[in-house]
């Protein structure tokens, strides 16, 4: 490709399908990587950023959580909470309240702690 721009149109779309079929990109991303090594620009793939939502719960409260529906037979959302709820503030239950301390409520304000009901 030292030469690419004094080739012919026949022969710079033969290299163009060649870097195309060997790197496995799109026509559009081929003529950008091109174009780029024309300017004179190093030519590497781009770094994988991958956007990730921040983990809410933890493996400990995910597993809580599965036990909950399992024991009771996959209840909605606000019918779990409930149920944690009561588990933590009813019958006391320290291993739900870090669970149910992450759930909110509808218009989005924490979960009243057990001395506030």
């Amino acid at each position: 490709m030292q030469h690419y721009e004094e080739l012919k149109r026949a022969g710079r779309g033969l290299i163009r399908r060649y870097v195309e079929k060997m790197t496995g990109l799109s026509r559009a991303q081929t003529t950008r990587l091109i174009t780029r090594y024309q300017r004179g620009e190093a030519v590497k793939p781009p770094t994988y950023r991958r956007h990730r939502f921040p983990q809410r719960y933890t493996r400990e409260d995910i597993a809580l959580l599965a036990a909950v529906d399992e024991a009771h037979g996959t209840l909605s959302g606000p019918a779990t909470r409930k149920l944690l709820e009561r588990a933590c503030y009813d019958f006391g239950e320290a291993g739900y309240r870090c669970v149910q301390q992450r759930l909110r409520l509808p218009d989005g304000e924490p979960v009243p702690q057990a001395d506030a009901l």
